[in-house]
């Protein structure tokens, strides 16, 4: 069996996570125009997560990286990860929806 695309594990681990009742979005970057043409990708923050949620009951920040089996965790991913996790939210990459059931059980989140 072939393995989701990251696109389609996207969309797999936020419609777990809507209905476990986790208030989470995709976090998409924003193409801006160039003057000249061409377009350049826009965020507020590099390296900002896949999708980004608040976990009940306390509003603890949820940053799920989602990627494929072989794709890789690019530097300012792992940063902003790491930066997540300093701070008290949990970010953790998930290469299938049981890496997220593991991520939260890890952190005695039962949802």
């Amino acid at each position: 069996m072939k393995a989701p695309t990251e696109s389609a594990l996207v969309r797999q681990l936020l419609q777990y996570l809507s209905l476990r009742g986790v208030l989470a979005w995709r976090a998409n970057q924003i193409p801006a125009p160039l003057k000249g043409g061409g377009f350049r990708k826009f965020a507020g923050l590099k390296g900002v997560s896949d999708i980004l949620g608040v976990l009940p009951p306390g509003g603890r920040l949820l940053a799920v990286e989602a990627k494929s089996p072989t794709g890789r965790l690019r530097p300012a991913q792992a940063r902003f990860l790491d930066a997540v996790n300093a701070r008290g939210g949990l970010g953790i990459v998930c290469r299938s929806l049981a890496d997220l059931e593991r991520g939260l059980a890890a952190e005695g989140i039962t949802l």
